[in-house]
């Protein structure tokens, strides 16, 4: 009589079922951002950033933040644009080309980094008050109320002043605080209708946790809003570094567009008529700030599909 040893399931099978059945669900939702054509020309601009930012030594010929100086060591001081100054100089002999491009990656820090902030205290403040409902969902949503409430500029400018200086992470942290409102009241609303479906109900029948339920089976289904408000927070945070660094609570060691606009008033450039100092940081700042917007328009069509093109 033989014996037969029983060998453990194989569970290679549905893990990579699983896998293609998100993969195939990236590519779908990838392919409804891109067919609108706004992201698509979002897309290419903030891939030109990008560029710009990595290989900035490359695009660069001088370095952002050491004067242009002559053979016999004199500052090279409002040059015009030329080959080898492509917007020429400041009044201090800096080269505006080299800290218009370097200010790309602070530009991407900044809008980076609170995306991440906003989103994701935003959507833990959305799906816990949805999902929990009662005193939690009050408390959050009075918050939410109360943030609504506080003037940006007056309280950045305050907690700056009270955390001791304009790092571009202390910008960042101000922004955040009350930008994640918009997304938790957004987040909120969709779990509220997302936790009386089927299969909600059958998760918690089966003893599924509520953390499980919310990471698993909320947390999917939100997760486009989500991206979706992460990216808005992006053009928020550009707009808002701009105005701090510009009234000059920004930081000091790091050249962005808005340390730029600040660098240019204080040094009279529109007296000068150096609009080639003026222009080129505005110009930047806007640009980043509608090629975020384009790429959310795509977005959106996957949070809202009525709004797809038939």
């Amino acid at each position: 009589m033989s014996s037969q040893t029983d060998s453990p399931p194989d569970r290679t099978v549905p893990q990579t079922s699983e896998l293609q059945r998100r993969l195939t669900k990236f590519r779908e939702t990838l392919s409804i951002v891109f067919d609108n054509d706004m992201a698509k020309v979002g897309a290419v601009m903030l891939t030109l950033f990008v560029l710009m930012a990595v290989f900035a030594p490359v695009i660069t010929p001088n370095v952002p933040d050491e004067r242009v100086t002559t053979d016999d060591g004199s500052w090279v001081k409002e040059a015009g644009p030329s080959a080898e100054y492509p917007l020429g100089t400041t009044t201090q002999a800096y080269p505006i080309f080299s800290q218009l491009v370097y200010g790309t990656r602070i530009a991407f820090i900044a809008g980076l980094l609170t995306a991440l902030m906003v989103g994701g205290i935003g959507t833990l403040a959305g799906i816990v008050s949805g999902y929990y409902g009662g005193v939690t969902e009050s408390a959050i949503m009075r918050l939410v109320d109360i943030t609504y409430g506080i003037p940006f500029l007056p309280f950045a400018i305050v907690l700056i002043i009270v955390v001791g200086g304009g790092s571009i992470f202390n910008i960042v942290f101000a922004i955040s605080l009350l930008l994640w409102r918009g997304t938790a009241r957004v987040i909120r609303s969709e779990v509220i209708s997302i936790k009386e479906q089927p299969m909600i109900t059958a998760a918690k029948a089966s003893g599924a946790s509520n953390k499980r339920i919310m990471l698993y089976h909320i947390l999917p289904k939100v997760l486009p809003t989500s991206v979706l408000y992460s990216v808005f927070a992006i053009g928020w945070a550009i707009i808002a570094e701009a105005g701090l660094s510009f009234i000059g609570l920004g930081d000091p060691d790091m050249l962005s567009w808005g340390k730029m606009l600040n660098t240019a008033y204080v040094g009279n450039a529109i007296q000068l008529d150096m609009w080639n100092w003026i222009i080129p940081p505005g110009l930047f700042i806007t640009l980043f700030v509608i090629s975020a917007y384009f790429v959310s328009q795509g977005i959106e069509e996957v949070v809202n599909p009525q709004l797809r093109e038939p």
